[in-house]
């Protein structure tokens, strides 16, 4: 076993997106004899290959590289789905809403043809899990959730409630700024008209000079790319969650509950965390969404109570080693290690 390398196989573009970045660090630090790497001339026989993500299980089918297990993360097809349905239902009718069902035909082949060659397939989510179960009638899709750092020290939020809402993303992709702006747009002039004060503060990397005149344009304070996430959720009263998808998991909402911040998210965001009761916020309607800011104004016994399931939640479900090495176990039993 110890001379056999296990290699993470990922493309040039998923690996600049953090979302990738710490999957990869965690399954490094936590598989035995594990490296990553963008080369597929890196790989041989003596590995085992286990591509990340749908493109780079694309990759190693077409270059003849044989592999058991494909790390999917999350199904792109319920990725454009999940857009495709949102932008129907919110009467957005863009470029990027014909872009989504171009690339919804693409993935569906390519998902299919992913599925019956891979002996294993693992995604992040149950709910993508299910879907992957239910749209091929098959029985090899597994799900194992991410995990979360918990801080060992937690800076509070000393500022009053304005409300102060917080936005935490990478800025390096069109998508981000579409997943806001729909909210930006339709839903804040109408909460300014029962919160006046409202403040909304962005932060994370990769913001260009399109994203800056955005901010600026919209009155979002950015404040950058943040080492210490306590200088962010410190800043804040409430995360919130405005993505387009229904895929996956959010990893910045793992970070809100570890920093014990009151999460307030989208509904169709939440679909990985079905068993978490009362944990956090959803709204689907701006009403909603300005129904669950009063009582978190008003009632603090409850922000506690939610603050404090979310906490213990992500304490047992979300632990990266205790995740990592059921994967481990997948791996020795797909390739018979012991």
């Amino acid at each position: 076993m110890n001379r056999i390398k296990i290699v993470f196989f990922i493309d040039d573009v998923n690996i600049s997106f953090p979302g990738y970045s710490i999957i990869i660090r965690n399954l490094l630090e936590y598989i035995p004899n594990s490296f990553c790497t963008t080369n597929i001339d890196e790989l041989n026989e003596n590995n085992i290959v286990i591509p990340l993500g749908i493109a780079a299980s694309h990759s190693l089918f077409k270059a003849g590289i044989p592999y058991k297990i494909t790390f999917l993360c999350d199904s792109p097809t319920l990725t454009f789905k999940s857009i495709i349905e949102f932008n129907i239902r919110k009467r957005i009718f863009t470029r990027e809403l014909f872009g989504a069902f171009l690339r919804l035909i693409k993935y569906s082949y390519l998902e299919r043809k992913i599925l019956r060659y891979s002996e294993k397939i693992i995604v992040v989510s149950d709910y993508d899990q299910s879907y992957l179960l239910r749209k091929y009638k098959c029985n090899h899709v597994f799900s194992i959730p991410n995990g979360v750092s918990h801080p060992k020290k937690i800076k509070p939020k000393l500022d009053p409630f304005k409300p102060t809402l917080g936005f935490l993303y990478y800025w390096g992709v069109q998508n981000s700024i579409d997943d806001i702006d729909w909210f930006m747009k339709s839903y804040v002039p109408i909460i300014k008209n029962k919160f006046p004060e409202l403040e909304v503060i962005a932060a994370g990397k990769g913001a260009n000079k399109k994203a800056l005149k955005y901010f600026d344009d919209n009155n979002i304070n950015y404040i950058g790319q943040i080492e210490d996430l306590n200088d962010f959720f410190s800043r804040i009263d409430v995360f919130i969650t405005t993505v387009r998808k229904k895929c996956g998991i959010l990893n910045k909402v793992l970070d809100a509950i570890a920093h014990k911040k009151i999460v307030m998210a989208f509904e169709d965001n939440m679909l990985a965390f079905v068993s978490l009761d009362q944990g956090y916020y959803s709204y689907k309607t701006v009403g909603e969404f300005i129904e669950n800011l009063e009582r978190i104004r008003t009632d603090s016994s409850e922000n506690k109570k939610y603050i404090n399931n979310s906490y213990e939640y992500t304490m047992k479900k979300h632990n990266w080693k205790t995740n990592y090495m059921r994967l481990y176990e997948h791996i020795k039993h797909s390739y018979d290690l012991v």
